[in-house]
């Protein structure tokens, strides 16, 4: 099963508040049979800090490969957002290998 928005990201926005929470997230999904996760945390602004957003994926992905999930990245954009971004900037923002958008 695939989950494709979910705040899973530890502090970085308004879900798992602790790593501890974000590897509970893991351990729900997995044992409700979700094998696919997109972490989508909100892009509300043109220039958020999305370094911050990446550490934290990468410190969750491992966690969650041993848990049995593939985690994708994504991000959930706010519409004034995208009215601010060029087209060509779109894919970045995109959920990982795919030109699909969470708006």
């Amino acid at each position: 099963m695939l989950d494709i928005h979910v705040h899973i990201l530890p502090a970085v926005d308004d879900g798992a508040k602790t790593h501890h929470q974000a590897l509970q997230m893991l351990s729900t999904a997995r044992n409700a049979g979700i094998d696919v996760l997109v972490a989508t945390p909100h892009l509300r602004q043109i220039n958020d800090d999305t370094s911050r957003f990446a550490n934290a994926f990468n410190w969750l992905q491992p966690h969650a490969q041993a848990a049995g999930i593939h985690l994708l990245k994504g991000y959930e954009v706010w519409y004034q957002v995208l009215l601010e971004m060029s087209f060509s900037e779109l894919g970045r923002y995109c959920i990982s290998g795919t030109n699909i958008l969470l708006l």
